[in-house]
């Protein structure tokens, strides 16, 4: 047989890399449609930090991933522990907005999204405005995609020289061909 299904393509690859930050354009894609369509968009600020959290979550597990190889679900959804791994792996110098900014916002971010505020709001916690928070997550999206990049580009000129093209497959497809 050719080639191999699985759910989940492997931890620290490109795909799986790659798929993370596609889930988190979902939600950030989600953001927009739901700030847009909105009439009144203080009736629904829980639900749109929900969707930005998430977003931000997911990006900074796919560049914690990048960085070490290894699946980064431990972290559950603990965005103090992924922001400071992601800042320890040098994601702070690709980001055009300063630290003390980045750390307010994850700080804002952590109350609603750790203890699930954002879901069910049970006690009053305060937050930044979602429309600044969509930005700076943008910004680190941007810094991710940027570094993904970079990556995709080694290992394509890495394949090259070896006489293989790399080639990108939808998300949860591994396949291998045996030459005749």
């Amino acid at each position: 047989m050719n080639s191999i299904f699985q759910d989940e393509p492997p931890s620290g690859s490109l795909n799986s890399v790659n798929r993370k930050i596609e889930l988190a354009d979902e939600y950030l894609s989600a953001f927009d449609i739901l700030t847009e369509s909105a009439a009144n968009i203080s009736a629904i600020l829980l639900p749109m930090m929900f969707l930005l959290s998430h977003a931000f979550e997911l990006l900074l597990k796919s560049h914690v991933e990048m960085a070490t190889g290894k699946n980064p679900r431990s972290y559950n959804h603990r965005l103090s522990d992924l922001w400071a791994d992601s800042k320890k792996f040098g994601l702070l110098n690709e980001i055009p907005t300063s630290e003390e900014y980045l750390d307010c916002f994850v700080q804002s971010l952590k109350t609603g999204h750790e203890h699930y505020e954002f879901r069910y709001s049970e006690k009053s916690f305060s937050f930044s405005d979602p429309t600044e928070t969509a930005v700076a997550i943008r910004k680190v999206r941007q810094a991710i995609f940027n570094k993904v990049s970079v990556q995709l580009e080694t290992e394509k000129q890495e394949a090259s020289r070896e006489g293989f093209v790399l080639v990108s497959l939808p998300a949860g497809f591994r396949g291998s061909v045996k030459p005749e």
